[in-house]
């Protein structure tokens, strides 16, 4: 089929036209290329962002549902710094176990 296709073209369009007709093809696919590779770093920026503000949400929300347990670590003599490490010693946590879940995900389904 292929070869029919290109037979036609030889035969229809000397070479200097088969030759605007592929650099506007290659034109017209670089731009796509190039607007594809816009919109995908828009999206991962988005994606960035909106992760962000989960995780602070999330972190967030768990302080104040904590707040019992942190007034009373604050009473037993635990510091201010003290209770700030621990929190983010949580936050790591978490972002090492969303980093390995995210991994496994990406391995197993072939991304």
């Amino acid at each position: 089929m292929q070869a029919q296709i290109d037979d036609i073209v030889k035969n229809r369009f000397p070479v200097s036209k088969r030759l605007v007709l592929d650099v506007r093809v290659f034109s017209l696919g670089c731009e796509k290329v190039r607007a594809l590779q816009f919109n995908l770093t828009a999206l991962s920026g988005v994606s960035l962002f909106v992760g962000a503000v989960l995780v602070a949400t999330t972190l967030a929300t768990s302080v104040v549902q904590r707040r019992g347990v942190l007034a009373l670590a604050r009473s037993l003599g635990a510091s201010r710094g003290q209770i700030a490490r621990s929190l983010l010693a949580e936050a790591v946590a978490l972002r090492k176990i969303v980093a390995r879940t995210r991994k496994v995900f990406v391995l197993t389904h072939n991304y």
